[in-house]
């Protein structure tokens, strides 16, 4: 009877089995949604309040589409007070603070005995690749950044990722491209076209010297930057003349044309069209090329896209950012963002590219636009400070001894000398200095080298900003921190480098796999980047690396 029953089941099963449709058979494949390319995207002095002031006039592609989809930090600062363009690349690529990469400015001192500053990144043992015949550009390599970074790790974590890196700033373009990048590009203020040096590669890519060849950056002259919305738009904006409109070839107000060309554009116009929305174009357009010409995104690896746009500093720096044209410059640069995410989306397909969007700085008001709201402001003229500095220090050692060498903020470079003195020799020459500078109405404080050592010092010391982008023998000897809304004397309306609040607050946007869309306001730092995109990936951080990662923004059932 037992036989008879377990036949009559297994027949049952068996003619169950044999109705079912052959696709039951078997659960589908699922589809693999992992991203395939990661673009890091820096657009240099985007402060944080850019995406929010201007939300209503977004295009729906571009930046709203990040926002909307992708998950954005409102509290995002950086935590030093160097805010320049080579720190902020450097720390947001490798997770570390200058303190540790050692990039701790746009130039500094590169031996005891040199006579003036060298460029971040300038290395005699390259050569330049690239430039026209008679330009004299110099050799530059990623040799002064300290450790890896996160283009690093991930080729550490599979050899046929490619990395390719470009800015027309170099010092943008080399902090984000890592030690050995399949590809790193600058641009050539003097001529127009891109270069890279022979650190990278003997030759230029078939795409970028068809770029150079072509001449394509001359299209734009002649041509004006106009506003891209009615005049009524931009009414939230202060209007202010740029310092700058001779040199920079701009006028001072809407529409602001570039020179005409002749046989050959004319002198000043590369340096206009950097301080214009076309910058921007220029910069995407290269991107454009390595996209399709390297077929990134469709290799075995998952690839990576590092992109500055530093056209947006050029424009900010002579207009400040509560001018029309810095709401006008968001808006271009949200179109033409929009243009370039669709290309990728053709490349790449739809769902497979995984970006992050930051800024190396903010900014900070134009000091005459914060004088007419009554707020105390001023413009640091460096060249006296450096005088007040010397003379203080000269009294106190009665000495006609020359200390000071160079102010590149946020440090106050001394004789190296001085380093070699005992503590009770030092300290008063470092006193004297210190009050010196304080007596100023536009330093708010001045920290020593002697002050900058031992255990980190925690957020609400003040020294902490200091410390976390100290550095021995590439810092200065004295770390300013400049009064709210005063900048350094220069062609320059508005200014950063010095650590204020507005000089430190960035945008954080991630998108794409991996990411929930949120926003969020707990604390972040563009620290963080790295190890999030390590984590979403699946991958080792950047060794070294300090940042947190972004749980908040990821999809914890994302495999």
């Amino acid at each position: 009877m037992l036989y008879r029953v377990f036949a009559v089941l297994l027949l049952f099963a068996t003619a169950a089995r044999a109705a079912d449709p052959p696709s039951a058979a078997k659960s589908p494949p699922q589809q693999d949604n992992s991203p395939r390319l990661v673009i890091l995207l820096v657009i240099d002095q985007f402060r944080a309040d850019y995406l929010t002031r201007f939300t209503p006039h977004l295009a729906p592609d571009g930046f709203r589409r990040l926002l909307n989809d992708g998950a954005s930090f409102e509290n995002a600062y950086f935590s030093y007070a160097a805010t320049v363009t080579a720190a902020g690349h450097a720390t947001i690529a490798s997770g570390r603070l200058p303190r540790e990469h050692g990039i701790v400015a746009n130039q500094w001192f590169d031996s005891p005995d040199a006579k003036k500053m060298s460029a971040a990144f300038t290395d005699p043992s390259c050569q330049p690749i690239g430039e026209a015949p008679g330009e004299k550009q110099k050799g530059r390599s990623p040799a002064e950044i300290i450790g890896p970074n996160f283009a690093d790790q991930l080729k550490l974590a599979d050899a046929r990722s490619r990395v390719f890196s470009l800015a027309i700033k170099p010092r943008a373009s080399i902090a984000m491209a890592g030690h050995k990048p399949d590809g790193c590009f600058w641009w050539s203020e003097e001529t127009g076209r891109w270069l890279t040096s022979t650190y990278y590669t003997p030759a230029l890519p078939a795409c970028v010297e068809a770029i150079n060849k072509a001449e394509s950056v001359d299209r734009f002259a002649g041509k004006s930057w106009t506003r891209l919305l009615p005049d009524a738009a931009y009414a939230l904006c202060t209007p202010l003349a740029p310092n700058t409109e001779v040199e920079f070839a701009l006028s001072p107000a809407f529409p602001h044309p570039l020179p005409q060309r002749a046989s050959k554009p004319k002198p000043g116009y590369y340096a206009a069209l950097m301080a214009t929305p076309f910058g921007n174009d220029i910069t995407l357009d290269l991107a454009a090329a390595l996209l399709q010409n390297e077929k990134l995104g469709q290799g075995p690896a998952i690839d990576l896209l590092c992109i500055s746009l530093s056209s947006f500093d050029a424009a900010g720096h002579l207009f400040g950012p509560e001018s029309p044209e810095m709401m006008d410059f968001t808006l271009q640069t949200d179109r033409q963002l929009a243009a370039f995410l669709n290309l990728v989306d053709n490349q790449v397909g739809p769902g497979r590219t995984l970006i992050a969007l930051s800024a190396d700085h903010g900014v900070r008001t134009i000091p005459t636009l914060a004088k007419a709201h009554n707020l105390a402001a001023g413009t640091l003229d460096l060249s006296a400070l450096e005088k007040e500095v010397e003379r203080a220090m000269q009294q106190c050692a009665s000495s006609t001894t020359p200390y000071v060498r160079d102010i590149e903020l946020p440090w106050l470079y001394l004789d190296p000398a001085i380093d070699a003195l005992p503590p009770e020799k030092r300290r008063p020459l470092y006193d004297a200095a210190v009050a010196a500078l304080r007596a100023n109405p536009g330093i708010a404080d001045a920290i020593t080298a002697d002050q900058l050592t031992g255990p980190p010092p925690t957020p609400d010391d003040p020294r902490y900003l200091a410390y976390r982008c100290y550095y021995p023998n590439r810092s200065g000897q004295i770390c300013l921190r400049t009064a709210p809304y005063w900048t350094k004397q220069s062609k320059d309306a508005a200014g950063h480098s010095a650590g204020s609040n507005h000089d430190r607050h960035v945008p954080i946007v991630l998108y794409g796999p991996g990411i929930i869309n949120g926003r969020h306001f707990t604390p972040a730092d563009p620290l963080d980047i790295a190890p999030t995109l390590a984590a979403v990936l699946g991958i080792e951080p950047p060794l070294g690396c300090q940042g947190r990662v972004l749980h908040e923004a990821l999809d914890t059932n994302a495999r």
